[in-house]
């Protein structure tokens, strides 16, 4: 009698599972920002620069200066730009505090700039500088900056609990690693956040799909490589 008995629990059971298996399951959802990680916080305040009227040449120049200096590398800012309205002529320039151009940006009627964040400037001061190329108004912006909160570590999934230095790796793990890079792109009122990125192509990164989902996202990313 056990294995009839046995049988009729086996068959009780799977009735009791199936229509829980079947049943529609409630979707788990987690924001995408909690599964980050953010190494730069944006300083909730800015500077608003007027808009200019004058000749060619610097219309308005303005400094930012970090306000939580932490000292060696992590003293790096970057820069953002917001224009009044999209600019469609012009150049924009970021310099460190040497004077030393770190990134510019030139807007045309094909390529209007609204928004811009820059590479990184060493060294927590950095002044910006827009020129026009020819005599007329240029637009007001508002200027803030990301700074860092949190050192990185450069590392690849490799060796004892799956953590390594990427220069202590074996140079087969180095060789694989050539073509992944560290995708760093600006989240709006957030941050900077870290994601991983592949090379496809010569010109074409791949990244996963809860990282990179704006344009103002995508416009801010930057990629390093041997990372």
């Amino acid at each position: 009698m056990w294995a009839p008995f046995r049988n009729r629990v086996v068959w009780a059971m799977a009735a009791l599972l199936v229509p829980a298996a079947a049943a529609a399951q409630p979707v788990l959802e987690i924001p995408r920002e909690r599964i980050f990680s953010f190494d730069m916080a944006i300083d909730p305040q800015s500077i608003q620069v007027a808009p200019a009227t004058g000749p060619e040449g610097v219309a308005w120049s303005t400094e930012l200066r970090s306000r939580f200096p932490q000292g060696g590398a992590l003293d790096g800012i970057r820069v953002r730009v917001v224009f009044a309205a999209p600019v469609t002529a012009g150049r924009l320039r970021v310099l460190d505090g040497t004077g030393t151009e770190v990134d510019a940006v030139s807007p045309s009627p094909a390529a209007p700039v609204r928004s811009f964040w820059s590479r990184d400037v060493l060294g927590g001061v950095a002044r910006l500088e827009f020129s026009t190329p020819s005599p007329g108004s240029s637009p007001g912006a508002v200027v803030s900056y990301a700074y860092h909160v949190t050192p990185s570590e450069k590392q690849s999934i490799s060796g004892e609990n799956q953590l390594m230095r990427v220069g202590d790796a074996p140079a087969r793990i180095r060789r694989l690693g050539r073509p992944i890079a560290r995708l760093r792109f600006m989240v709006a009122d957030q941050g900077q956040a870290t994601c991983t990125a592949f090379l496809v192509g010569q010109r074409l990164m791949l990244t996963n799909q809860h990282c990179i989902s704006t344009d103002d996202e995508r416009a801010s990313a930057l990629v390093d490589f041997f990372y």
